[in-house]
């Protein structure tokens, strides 16, 4: 008897989703597959054992092995009962039992009869609650999946997988411009609506939808970005604010993350568990919330002074609307007026605006000089990246916010300039 085999479903991206490919006797006469739900870097599959090969750069490979081995032994153990009990199993039928084994319960087959407005709600559904996705993450799918039925409502037609083309994405987009959408807003929407097709895409929901990736492309504008210098920052931790609770905490919430490089959700909920000794030395030890990765932070004296301010437990933080509001306060004060010139696209147009340096400060200001500040002081990327958590070297350069005085005074201490 044929025995289940794993394939890829494309060899030719980087990474691809596995599935379950199994040739069993069936009226039908038709070979079943199953979407096992995860992908693997291509270059890391091997053909002949149908498995991922051991990485240190992949270490869940051990983890998508054994999933795979258990789908295969429950695979052939359904087909075996339905056999011993003299009854044909097919496709669909296959499907359910493995679903209700992997506790997804499906009580009929997934095929191309689901539209795509149902997707959408299972796709959403299937996020909610799990870790992995931020409660911003499944907002962001709703204002999709709302922006997108609001564009369907204008042609007074419910959209179906087959109307998911060039032509689609280009009138879509020309909706979202219409709205007076920032160009990075819609970058976003269009983004994750190709997000959701291409999961459909991998699941074969409907043979209806031809997935391209290079369906109208939205590029992304950088925001004003600006980070805090040493110097800055030191002006701000110089304010007396004895007599200002209020700005007194935000003020030190704001250097704990300038100092440690802590996303505002990570370092505004930090509880005393999280601080650690170890040779004498006092670190941050902590799980992040967005990317569920584990860093370990040295702290610098002025964190570990700003602790025993309070009594050695972490300052807890306010919402960050309310932070942003008042780190533009501590900003004034601090006298960081310098005049920024930000262009940005809204509607179509492009807007130019002086701002002062204070206006555009917010608690993300805190992540990015925190990278920008320790790459000045020759801190290895790789070690930045360990510490901010950042995987590719692509995504942590966005976080280095020097001027080009400020890189040419970096090399000029170079032995090439010498």
């Amino acid at each position: 008897m044929a025995k289940p085999r794993f394939n890829l479903k494309s060899k030719e991206e980087k990474d691809s989703n596995i599935f379950l490919v199994y040739s069993y006797p069936n009226e039908a006469r038709k070979r079943f597959r199953y979407s096992v739900g995860c992908s693997v870097p291509v270059a890391l599959w091997n053909d002949r054992e149908q498995r991922v090969r051991s990485s240190r750069q992949f270490p869940q490979y051990s983890e998508i092995n054994a999933i795979l081995s258990d789908l295969a032994q429950n695979a052939e153990k359904i087909y075996l009962i339905f056999r011993s009990q003299g009854k044909d199993l097919s496709i669909e039928q296959f499907k359910i039992e493995l679903d209700k084994i992997y506790g997804k319960h499906t009580t009929e087959p997934v095929d191309d009869k689901i539209t795509f407005e149902k997707f959408c709600s299972q796709f959403i559904q299937e996020r909610i609650g799990n870790p992995d996705y931020s409660r911003g993450s499944i907002v962001v799918y709703k204002n999709c999946v709302k922006h997108t039925q609001s564009f369907a409502a204008l042609s007074r037609r419910q959209l179906d997988f087959l109307d998911f083309d060039y032509a689609f994405f280009a009138d879509f987009t020309n909706y979202l411009f219409t709205k007076n959408f920032s160009k990075n807003y819609i970058h976003k929407i269009v983004s994750t609506l190709k997000t959701i097709l291409r999961e459909a895409d991998k699941r074969e929901i409907s043979p209806a939808l031809k997935y391209k990736s290079d369906w109208v492309q939205v590029s992304r504008e950088e925001p004003a970005k600006i980070y805090l210098t040493e110097e800055e920052l030191d002006k701000i931790a110089a304010l007396d604010l004895s007599t200002n609770a209020r700005l007194d905490r935000v003020r030190d919430l704001f250097l704990l993350g300038c100092f440690t490089g802590l996303r505002y959700s990570d370092y505004r909920s930090l509880k005393l568990e999280n601080l650690v000794i170890k040779n004498g030395r006092q670190y941050i030890d902590i799980l992040t919330q967005k990317t569920r990765q584990r860093v370990v932070i040295p702290l610098r004296k002025i964190v570990v002074d700003m602790l025993q301010k309070y009594n050695g437990v972490p300052p807890q933080g306010i919402t960050n609307q309310k932070a942003n509001e008042y780190l533009k306060e501590l900003g004034t004060l601090s006298g960081l007026d310098q005049a920024i010139l930000v262009t940005s696209f809204r509607g179509g147009k492009r807007i130019d605006q002086i701002f002062k340096k204070y206006q555009l400060i917010t608690t993300h200001t805190a992540r990015r000089s925190f990278a920008s500040n320790a790459f000045k002081a020759g801190v290895p990327v790789k070690s930045i990246m360990q510490l901010t958590g950042h995987k590719t070297e692509k995504e942590f350069y966005k976080y280095i916010r020097l001027s080009g005085e400020e890189h040419a005074e970096l090399i000029a201490e170079n032995p090439f300039f010498k």
